[in-house]
């Protein structure tokens, strides 16, 4: 979707009349890539974040997890807290790199050419994952078992992605870029990209060791520090919190946190 800036009164008219073109305010947007083959998440990405973390080892290469494409969605979409996992729900701002032609075992030199661009991405957590015990719901911990962490990610709306896909020939340095994210306008993350541990070129390479990507596909390079689980005390979204995901050269991804709906509930 494009944004007309400046146009012929008659000309904005007669598009306005043909339906070509509708106000901001009332836009919908989708993922920008709604239905990708091949999704994947990376964690463990950013040398800050290891730290914030208690000085996690740097892994050797990307740490991958594969993410449903149904919990993407788009810019201006609510975030759901899950009826049964809505207490600790997390932010985690992140770089999201797209898939432009076919690519299986291409090396690093040649992974540049088969980015189509980047898009911002929020890639939701739920970090309060429960179990049943003999009829009796228990708190089970978080970072006992990765499973869980990416199960947690996979919840309705928590992949929310755009507003656009930026090609890849406006960022002429993907690791030159400014991350923020912000809380109800307050920072709550921040940091350039040049703090990866993994350039982009390593990303598509690695993982185009395992999966034959296909234009659509999706790597997000995962979060940088100051997520809300590592905050003392931790800090987590709420009803009604607006989280807003900043990239320098790319958009302003902006989604509201919205309560449970009682009527999903139901029995776990």
């Amino acid at each position: 979707m494009a944004e007309i800036e400046e146009a012929d009164p008659a000309t904005l008219a007669e598009l306005e009349h043909a339906g070509a073109i509708i106000a901001a305010s009332d836009a919908r947007f989708a993922a920008p890539i709604p239905d990708p083959v091949h999704f994947m998440g990376c964690g463990l990405a950013y040398r800050q974040h290891l730290r914030e973390m208690g000085n996690t080892p740097a892994p050797k290469n990307p740490v991958l997890f594969l993410c449903s494409p149904g919990a993407l969605s788009g810019h201006n979409a609510p975030i759901p807290l899950p009826p049964h996992q809505g207490q600790m729900v997390d932010y985690e701002g992140e770089l999201a790199i797209v898939i432009g032609k076919p690519c299986y075992a291409v090396s690093e030199d040649a992974a540049m050419d088969c980015v189509a661009g980047y898009i911002v991405h929020n890639d939701v957590s739920a970090r309060d994952h429960v179990a049943e015990v003999q009829s009796v719901t228990v708190p089970v911990g978080m970072l006992d078992a990765w499973g869980r962490n990416v199960g947690g990610k996979q919840h309705p709306g928590f992949s929310p992605m755009g507003p656009y896909l930026v090609t890849a020939d406006e960022i002429p340095d993907p690791h030159a870029l400014h991350l923020t994210v912000r809380v109800n306008g307050a920072i709550v993350q921040d940091v350039m990209t040049d703090d990866l541990i993994f350039c982009v070129a390593h990303y598509v390479s690695y993982v185009s060791q395992w999966y034959p990507l296909v234009p659509g596909d999706i790597i997000s390079t995962g979060s940088p520090a100051g997520v809300g689980i590592a905050k003392k005390p931790p800090v987590f979204l709420r009803d009604g919190d607006v989280v807003e995901v900043d990239i320098s050269g790319l958009c302003t991804l902006s989604n509201r946190v919205v309560a449970a709906n009682p009527d999903r509930a139901g029995s776990r």
